[in-house]
């Protein structure tokens, strides 16, 4: 699977080499090369080769009698489309600039209200309909009865509504949340879901699925699970679709990377998770005739289904069948001749239509059997509803399933042309091309229960100050971590771009000066006899510290991100640097050393790889590390020493250099010093944050452990205050607090979209760095 990711990144790399050409030929043209031409790469077509699953004819389906013929009402001539949501007795539909209710029992039009621009998504709830028109409008909800406004959100997208709540996506603070949909009143928020709403939410074994679509180095549908109570998100996964079945606790995602279907014939990866927890259970990878299909299946219309232990997959035309939960080879691969699968039930029940006729199928594990359901083929779209409940027209009978997919009849239907059906409590229409057929269905299924809670949020108050823009064409600083002054503000650093363009030192006073070093003026000489070397150009620095600590004689100390350097900023703008250990050219591509400020108030660092030590910067003190404790891959200060962490081993060193180590939970094994950890000393132990779990460690192990409340959000920072609450920001605009002994973590809102430093000064305050991309950057304190 790595092998196929990286060629089709190599392939997505030779389309921009080939674009560039392309655009390069408005210039003057270059001298040709004679190039000799690769050979043609071909990739190994494989698969599954299939055989003709038996089909047996059953017994025909004894779905009772048709109860009625329904009551047709002749639609008004301002209807050319048909409604695509419906509750409570009204159906709702855009049209000519206008968003329209139409009253299904008494067939006319029972309001209209201008709407400006197609709305993306329409939902009804038994008190209204909830729309989205053309941006920048919001997020718009009308009374179901007299289409006035109960109440509208900026920037919002909804998802779709289940017991009266209705579900949305702000797209500006993208916080998914949970809102009544009678009043209005939101009942709960969350920002660990994805960026944009693709498609409806549904319950299942108490847990509510979403999908979305995530943005970043490419898009990507993934399907969120929260706690539907509160809104906290449990897991994420990749799925290109809605869920394809379920089975007790387990769900069944379409999870194809499709990157490798530029490079592979894949039509169809399935992986099995954990409801309850997000664990995959196994994943498996279906092509089914490879020799007819590989050339051809990506401009097929692909359906998948899983359904009573089968994977139903449809390529090309031509449906195939896999036995769940197993390698596909040894999955009896297995072809449909001549059936058309149109809707899977809970029990393993299809729906499908093979000739002119309409079957209910159930699959075992040598053939499939077909019952005839009368009335001819399936000619509707199939209505599912929240509570389990599908609706059909096979021929000129309307169908009701249950949700093991047993049939029911309802009416007859005599229109020739069904546009659409529409159930809600009660009844059911069948919308034709001229008139609409209106039945009466009083059977219903239990309501899905949520019982969303009314969770209040707190709002936490920032200090803050605008930091100077960033010279050169972005105005925007990358910002570095930030650490306390000498003078009860903070020092940090900010690089300018990817490319490391203009950086600077910055010095925040407590009552919000802000100065850059460099600012215009030349940097000072390096003194006489120091060992250290001047810098590179003032344009190249600071060169991306991970790391930064001022001392107690005002020298501020950073590292350098990709080498081995050690840089000393002090008090009189002299810029020096030095090589930390091995001195050789071999040195400049050994990776970055780690800063700490010690308890003496001194500059300390960490070096792993050839020099493996822990040392003063001043060069005054120096001890080995033994090989036995790993590699220093994050130095923290601790009250009588420092903290180091290893790829398994937290690591206790005195100032004497005395060391003691304990091994790192399963949670924090083979931790990096990427985005998703974070550390912060706690006096006699520290915290450690990856992914979702947060632990507070010192040499004697875990002495507590946590999780966020939102296992799909990231760490941005840590800091613990004088009184031993630890603040978390996070990837969302809010910061959580968890007291001393408490058991869970309190969620305040914030106005920056995120926060990406934290530090605490002596005096116990505590200062934030509002991080890239934003169109104002910040540094600031915030009240405890």
């Amino acid at each position: 699977m790595a092998q196929a990711r990286v060629s089709s990144l190599a392939v997505a790399g030779a389309s921009l080499v080939a674009a560039a050409a392309s655009l390069s030929g408005c210039m003057k043209p270059a001298a040709r090369l004679a190039v000799a031409q690769p050979a043609p790469m071909t990739t190994p077509v494989r698969g599954e080769q299939t055989q003709p699953l038996p089909i047996r004819i059953g017994l025909p389906v004894d779905p009772g009698p048709a109860l009625q013929n329904g009551k047709v009402h002749a639609l008004p001539s301002t209807i050319d489309i048909p409604p695509n949501a419906a509750s409570n007795g009204a159906a709702y539909y855009y049209q000519g600039g206008s968003m329209i209710a139409f009253d299904l029992v008494r067939a006319s039009v029972r309001w209209r209200r201008t709407a400006q621009g197609l709305p993306n998504t329409i939902v009804a709830t038994p008190y209204g309909v909830a729309f989205v028109q053309q941006y920048p409008q919001p997020l718009t909800y009308l009374s179901a009865q007299t289409g006035a406004q109960i109440f509208g959100v900026k920037d919002t997208t909804v998802s779709g509504a289940l017991d009266g709540v209705l579900f949305a996506k702000n797209n500006d603070t993208f916080s998914f949340f949970a809102a009544d949909a009678k009043t209005g009143e939101k009942l709960w928020g969350t920002y660990g879901g994805g960026m944009q709403i693709a498609g409806p939410p549904q319950i299942r074994d108490g847990t509510l699925l979403q999908p979305f679509v995530d943005d970043g180095a490419i898009l990507e549908t993934r399907l969120y699970a929260f706690d539907p109570a509160n809104g906290h998100a449990k897991w994420d996964t990749l799925s290109n679709a809605q869920p394809l079945g379920f089975r007790s606790n387990v769900v069944y995602v379409d999870s194809t990377w499709f990157p490798e279907q530029m490079d592979n014939y894949m039509p169809l990866t399935v992986a099995a998770i954990d409801i309850r927890s997000g664990k995959k259970l196994d994943e498996f990878t279906y092509a089914p005739d490879p020799q007819q299909n590989a050339a051809t299946y990506r401009n097929s219309n692909m359906k998948a289904y899983v359904a009573g232990g089968f994977v139903y997959l449809k390529v090309n035309g031509t449906w195939y069948r896999y036995d769940a939960d197993r390698d596909a080879s040894d999955a009896h691969p297995s072809r449909l001749q001549n059936v058309d699968i149109v809707a899977a039930f809970d029990s393993g029940t299809l729906l499908a239509n093979s000739g002119h006729n309409a079957y209910v199928a159930t699959g075992s594990e040598s053939a499939m059997t077909l019952r005839t359901l009368p009335g001819g083929a399936i000619r509707s779209p199939v209505a599912q509803g929240a509570n389990g409940i599908a609706y059909a027209v096979a021929g000129t009978t309307l169908y009701r399933f249950n949700s093991q997919g047993d049939p029911h009849a309802v009416g007859s239907v005599g229109c020739g042309s069904v546009e659409a059906v529409l159930p809600w409590p009660g009844h059911v229409a069948v919308m034709c091309a001229h008139h609409e057929e209106l039945f009466a269905d009083s059977s219903q299924a239990a309501p899905v229960a949520i019982a969303p809670q009314r969770i209040p949020q707190g709002r936490l108050a920032l200090h803050a100050f605008t930091l100077p823009p960033a010279p050169g064409f972005m105005h925007q600083w990358w910002v570095g971590p930030v650490t306390p002054s000498s003078n009860g503000g903070v020092v940090m650093s900010l690089d300018h771009g990817a490319l490391n363009f203009a950086g600077a030192i910055a010095y925040v006073s407590k009552d919000g000066r802000i100065r850059t070093i460099p600012d215009g003026r030349d940097l000072a000489p390096p003194p006489p006899g120091s060992r250290f070397a001047p810098t590179q150009p003032r344009s190249q620095w600071p060169p991306k510290p991970t790391t930064i600590v001022q001392d107690t004689s005002g020298n501020v100390w950073f590292n350098n991100a990709l080498w081995p350097v050690l840089y000393k900023l002090d008090t009189a703008n002299r810029l020096t640097n030095s090589v930390v250990g091995e001195t050789s050219a071999n040195a400049w591509r050994r990776g970055a050393i780690r800063l700490a400020r010690g308890p003496d108030g001194q500059a300390w660092f960490a070096r792993s790889h050839p020099t493996r030590e822990i040392a003063r910067a001043d060069g005054s003190r120096a001890f080995p590390i033994p090989l036995q404790y790993g590699d220093a891959l994050i130095l923290v200060p601790a009250r009588d020493g420092f903290w180091f962490l290893s790829q398994t081993q937290l690591v206790h060193m005195t100032l004497t250099g005395r060391f003691t180590a304990t091994p790192l939970p399963a949670e924090l094994q083979n931790v990096r010093t990427g985005p998703g950890l974070r550390v912060t000393s706690a006096g006699d132990a520290l915290w450690i944050a990856s992914g979702a779990y947060v632990a507070r460690m010192n040499e004697r192990g875990v002495l507590a452990h946590y999780n966020l409340p939102d296992a799909t959000l990231g760490v941005n920072a840590m800091v613990t205050g004088c009184d031993g609450s630890l603040y978390i920001a996070e990837n969302a605009p809010e910061v959580l607090r968890l007291r001393p002994g408490a058991k869970s973590f309190e969620r305040y809102d914030i106005e920056y979209r995120q926060l990406d430093g934290f530090t605490r000064t002596p005096d116990c305050t505590i200062w934030f760095v509002e991080g890239s991309n934003m169109p104002t950057q910040h540094v600031g304190t915030l009240a405890q």
